[in-house]
């Protein structure tokens, strides 16, 4: 066993494999391992005489002092997008036309459907009716501050 963790070329391949399996899973854990088999790998190359430990040692240490420099970065790359569609100008199901679902929709609440999606909408507050009845066809205005669409009577 101590032949094998000696060799540089095991640890050659580990980086190989960690470094696969990073690519094809979400998670960016997997590269820290690899640096720290790749550092490991070109110590024993040098002609580092360690123990075992101090090679597993090594290999965890080289981990741990990769994700220093690199976990704000790839954080940052891997986090997506940081405005909200407001900011955007995106208005997700603006105009769009559903249908009152379950029970009437008022202006203090109700369900429509809606690409067969039940969501939560109110009236507009400058509708005629105080109430559409269950079927009643209405159409997207808006979001209010609780993120619920406001809709109207086609």
């Amino acid at each position: 066993m101590g032949e094998i963790i000696n060799s540089p070329y095991t640890w050659l391949g580990l980086f190989f494999v960690f470094l696969i399996a990073e690519l094809i899973t979400v998670s960016f854990f997997l590269a820290f391992l690899a640096v720290g088999a790749l550092v490991t790998a070109l110590f024993l190359q040098g002609g580092a005489e360690l123990s075992t430990n101090s090679i597993l040692l090594l290999f965890v240490g080289g981990s741990a002092l990769s994700a220093i420099p690199l976990w704000w970065p790839l954080r940052r790359f891997y986090s997506g997008r940081r405005t909200s569609d407001a900011e955007e100008g995106i208005e997700p199901f603006i105009n769009e036309v559903g249908a009152v679902d379950g029970d009437p929709v008022t202006k203090s609440g109700g369900m429509i459907r809606l690409h067969g999606a039940r969501m939560e909408a109110v009236l507009a507050q400058d509708s005629a009716p105080d109430s559409l009845p269950v079927g009643t066809a209405v159409r997207v205005l808006s979001r209010d501050d609780r993120q619920r669409l406001v809709v109207k009577r086609v």
